[in-house]
């Protein structure tokens, strides 16, 4: 992963979150007091769910500027997998399903 790919990524993570975030505010809040007060679990979920994909992209774009052998590589993609299949799931979760 070069600097390219890495910033491409950032951008994409940043316009996803954009559009989800007036999603919920535009449509899954109501525009009175009450709405506003049960709304911050949406808000919430949508600005953790952005900064865990952020950290998640930096750890493994300055895992990837580093060397590795190939059994530290392996170890590393997996972990890397795993999380990513967990990051899947909670971004599933919460706005396919909109369990929030």
């Amino acid at each position: 992963m070069d600097r390219r790919q890495y910033q491409a990524a950032q951008y994409i993570f940043i316009l996803v979150f954009l559009g989800f975030f007036i999603y919920v505010v535009s449509r899954r809040c109501d525009s009175t007091l009450t709405g506003t007060i049960f709304c911050w679990p949406k808000v919430l979920g949508v600005s953790a769910w952005f900064v865990s994909a952020l950290v998640l992209l930096k750890i493994s774009y300055a895992r990837l500027k580093r060397g590795s052998d190939a059994k530290e590589a392996f170890v590393f993609w997996f972990i890397n997998a795993l999380i990513m299949a967990l990051h899947i799931a909670l971004f599933v979760f919460m706005f396919v399903w909109n369990y929030i």
